[in-house]
């Protein structure tokens, strides 16, 4: 019979590619490797199915590039975009196999991501032939809105929104009952931006794929 005694505890850290999937948008968008941790319960609702919840704090965004070229003159424009998130996954965990005290579970659900901060680093470039004759690094301070309106602050091309939602994906082993290795992939369902380019219907979403390793504290 199932118990509340049975509710674990467990603390990890990894790391994820963190990317974006553009679409209608002239940038070349790449990816970038950043930490992240959590602290989550498990709680058994069946023999073979749990759920599972916490708080996590993760870094993510990406480095962008986009270029023009007019024979002599050339212009190159570069950010690089850091962003952290407090999140909130909930999931529903099912128990594939069991080896003595090692375990495969694989999980599905959302993960709810709150905007804690950011910012955007901008550098432009001109050259004329292979010399530099310009160069300037500006910094933005990214910040989360939860929607447009014409009543608020004036809205900056590099504002998010601040809540994220995806699916979130995950295979775990867990390895004499206290150690977990896991795999996961997180699918952000909206545009990631609050204001989005004014030439057509473009759209900026996150994607997240990591490892990570836990312990279970009780």
């Amino acid at each position: 019979m199932l118990s509340w005694a049975q509710i674990s505890l467990n603390a990890g850290a990894g790391s994820s590619v963190s990317y974006v999937q553009s679409r209608h948008i002239r940038s070349s968008y790449h990816p970038i490797i950043v930490p992240n941790a959590i602290v989550y319960l498990e709680a058994p609702i069946a023999k073979r199915f749990s759920i599972q919840s916490g708080i996590g704090y993760s870094f993510r965004g990406y480095n962008t590039t986009e270029g023009e070229d007019y024979g002599d003159t050339k212009y190159s424009y570069d950010t690089k975009t850091r962003l952290q998130y407090l999140s909130m996954p909930l999931m529903l965990s099912f128990k594939a196999m069991e080896w003595g005290k090692s375990k495969l579970w694989i999980d599905g659900g959302m993960n709810y991501s709150i905007f804690v901060g950011g910012k955007t680093v901008h550098d432009y470039s001109n050259y004329k032939g292979d010399v530099l004759v310009e160069r300037t690094t500006i910094t933005y301070r990214v910040k989360g809105r939860i929607a447009p309106s014409k009543y608020g602050p004036a809205i900056d091309v590099y504002d998010v929104d601040a809540l994220d939602v995806a699916c979130k994906f995950q295979l775990r082993y867990i390895w004499k009952d206290r150690y977990t290795v896991s795999v996961y992939h997180e699918h952000s369902l909206y545009d990631m931006r609050v204001k989005t380019d004014e030439a057509g219907p473009s759209t900026l979403r996150m994607r997240n794929t990591g490892i990570g390793v836990a312990y279970r504290l009780f």
